[in-house]
């Protein structure tokens, strides 16, 4: 992972959207009752090397495929992790839809309200990205023993990934991929086999162990994507308590997964699930900030432009960034469609650099934007991240 060492690097977090004529292939290729598209394995690498391009020309540093080759941050897993088959048995944390459950209960009509707008403000409107929708909602579940079976896949990614890389001269270093935690595939897929949650969360994380290690030995960053480390407080209605508690068995399990691999290599970001939404009840990072410290990662990835987040830079006063750690901050937010100003990107970017020193942030968003943003709201808000990072380096190098 390169360091802010002569100015302000910027990343982002995950998915971007694919062109129109692009996005129909995938949906076409993703339909498990239409058969495989014979052109898709050419096609891919040629659009993850345009959106490569597109990062860079936008002033993104670190860049990644743009998660092209996936349904979604998560439910990609059906079809890389055997053990898993599309059921109606939702677990406790999707029961009442997506939001936390005191944020809905405190907020009822606006979620009501949210959801008959088509999802203006919430998933809704991607849900065919999440649930099939080809009937009664469905959601990955586990069934029988987890194991790892994506690794064509996997190198499929790695591969593309790779050549759009050396086409604009950039390192492996310079590339992530985005890999879903095992809390977080754990909290939010139903298990019906192991019966005991730690059985259940290690056993994600050796199959998702293989993965992580597939993209590191290929010199590309691991990104570990864990939204349910924070979300957990709410989604299953848990005490600051049992979320620490939790919290322990997530991060243990994120270990295991990362198990071998060189914290050079590895950055994990967690977020609130950032759906535009009241958010009241989210746990605050102060609360958490100490077990996101003990992932075996050097760049933790925290939604920060948030406006129910914004202020939690002041963690990092009360607990300092350890050495030889990274934070990359969420500077631009996809939970609102008002496009950040550069001027206060370079503010935030300023501020973080005050508190854990300017080499030691990278400028990043709150989560990936495919599933939240509209197209053209999501490329100005990359440009304004790379003219913010371009204004704070300015300030923080004069």
């Amino acid at each position: 992972m390169r360091r802010s060492t002569d100015r302000i690097l910027t990343s982002h977090t995950g998915s971007l959207h694919r062109s129109a004529d692009f996005e129909a292939v995938a949906a076409r290729h993703f339909d498990p009752t239409t058969p495989p598209d014979p052109g898709w394995a050419t096609l891919l690498p040629q659009e993850v090397e345009g959106v490569v391009r597109t990062q860079r020309e936008l002033g993104v540093d670190l860049v990644n495929d743009g998660e092209y080759s996936k349904t979604n941050w998560i439910n990609y897993a059906a079809t890389r992790l055997g053990g898993l088959v599309e059921s109606s048995a939702l677990p406790p944390s999707m029961k009442r839809g997506l939001g936390g459950a005191t944020d809905i209960a405190r907020f009822p009509g606006f979620y009501r309200d949210a959801a008959e707008l088509d999802g203006v403000t919430l998933w809704q409107r991607h849900s065919e990205s999440f649930f099939n929708t080809s009937g009664p909602p469905t959601w990955p579940t586990c069934v029988g023993p987890i194991t790892y079976v994506g690794q064509d896949a996997v190198a499929a990614d790695i591969a593309a990934l790779k050549v759009a890389l050396g086409a604009v001269g950039a390192d492996p270093g310079e590339g992530f991929i985005g890999v879903a935690a095992p809390g977080t595939f754990g909290t939010l897929f139903a298990d019906e086999h192991y019966g005991d949650q730690e059985a259940y969360l290690f056993a994600l994380a050796d199959a998702i162990g293989e993965e992580c290690r597939a993209i590191a030995e290929a010199g590309l960053v691991v990104q570990i994507d864990d939204p349910m480390l924070p979300s957990t407080h709410d989604m299953l209605e848990l005490t600051r308590a049992q979320t620490l508690e939790l919290g322990e068995l997530i991060v243990a399990a994120t270990n295991r997964a990362l198990e071998g691999i060189p914290e050079e290599q590895v950055r994990y970001h967690i977020c609130w699930g950032s759906w535009n939404a009241p958010h009241t009840s989210d746990i605050g990072l102060a609360d958490i900030l100490d077990l996101v410290y003990q992932v075996q990662a050097q760049t933790y990835s925290v939604e920060a432009a948030n406006v129910r987040h914004d202020h939690e830079w002041r963690a990092f006063e009360r607990r300092p960034l350890p050495d030889g750690k990274i934070v990359m901050p969420g500077v631009v937010s996809h939970a609102t469609n008002v496009v950040e100003h550069p001027e206060g990107v370079a503010e935030r970017i300023v501020r973080y650099a005050g508190v854990v020193g300017r080499e030691n942030v990278i400028a990043g968003t709150d989560c990936g934007f495919r599933a939240r943003s509209h197209p053209e709201v999501a490329w100005a808000k990359l440009q304004a991240l790379g003219e913010g990072a371009a204004r704070a380096s300015e300030i923080l190098w004069r």
